[in-house]
C-alpha cells in the first residue's frame, strides 16, 4: 500500500488553504468539501476503507485517485494518492472519532481510529476462532485475514504438542507440495505428506513440534 503524507491544514473558515505547488486538484476539492456535512451518514464512496490502531487503510480506490483523510472538525490531517492496486494507508492517525475519507465528491463512512489497548477485543473474539491442520485464515482484532497453515507431528487427538509460530511477511502459510520421496516415513512423520512451504514448519514437524506459519 501507499503510505500518506503529513500535513494539516483547515478545510472550511478562512478561505480554501494554499496547496504545495503540483497538488492535484483532486486534493484541493477534497479539502474544499471537507466542512460540507457527510460526517454522520454511511458514506458515498465508491472505495473501501477500515480503521486500524492508530492507521485508515483505504482499498479499491482507482489508481492514481488522490485522497484526504479528514477530522470531526473539518480539518484535513494527511493526503496522498492510492497506488497501482488503489490502496493507501494513513499512519499515525491521533486516536479519535469522526474522520472521514475523501476523493473528489466521494466521502467515507464515519471512522473511529483508536489506541492499542482501546482495540483491545473480548476474550470470546479469541475462543471463536478454531485452528485446524492445513491452510486456514485467522481474523485479527481490526478484521485484516490473516492466511495460515497448520502442520502436527501426529494425530490431533494426540496432542497437544508443543508449538512454533512464525509469523512473517512472506509466504510461510503457503501449502507445498508431499515429499513423495519419503511417503514411506509419513506414518512416522505425517509433515513430510502434508508440509508447509516454510522450512522451519517443516523442521519443527520432523521435531515433534506443531507449527503454526502466518
Amino acid at each position: 500500500m501507499a503510505r500518506a503524507g503529513q500535513g494539516r491544514h483547515r478545510a472550511r473558515g478562512g478561505g480554501v488553504p494554499r496547496a504545495r505547488r503540483g497538488a492535484p486538484a483532486g486534493l484541493l476539492l477534497g479539502a474544499l468539501l471537507a466542512g460540507c456535512g457527510g460526517m454522520g451518514d454511511g458514506g458515498n464512496a465508491s472505495f473501501q476503507v477500515r480503521e486500524s490502531v492508530r492507521q485508515v487503510q483505504v482499498t479499491h480506490a482507482p489508481a492514481g485517485a488522490a485522497l484526504s483523510l479528514v477530522d470531526a472538525t473539518g480539518a484535513v490531517v494527511q493526503s496522498g494518492v492510492a497506488d497501482a492496486l488503489g490502496s493507501l494507508i494513513f499512519r499515525r492517525v491521533p486516536p479519535a472519532g469522526g474522520y472521514v475519507v475523501r476523493a473528489g465528491a466521494e466521502h467515507s463512512r464515519g471512522l473511529t481510529v483508536r489506541t492499542a489497548e482501546e482495540s483491545l477485543p473480548p476474550a470470546t473474539f479469541y475462543a471463536g476462532q478454531r485452528l485446524a491442520e492445513g491452510f486456514g485464515y485467522l481474523t485479527t482484532r481490526d478484521g485484516t485475514t490473516l492466511s495460515v497453515f497448520v502442520s502436527l507431528p501426529g494425530p490431533a487427538e494426540q496432542g497437544p504438542y508443543p508449538t512454533l509460530v512464525d509469523y512473517s511477511g512472506y509466504s510461510p502459510s503457503r501449502p507445498d507440495t508431499p515429499l513423495s520421496q519419503y511417503e514411506f516415513l509419513c506414518g512416522e512423520f505425517p509433515v513430510l505428506c502434508a508440509p508447509p512451504s516454510d522450512p522451519a514448519g517443516l523442521l519443527g514437524g520432523l521435531n515433534g513440534y506443531a507449527t503454526v506459519s502466518v
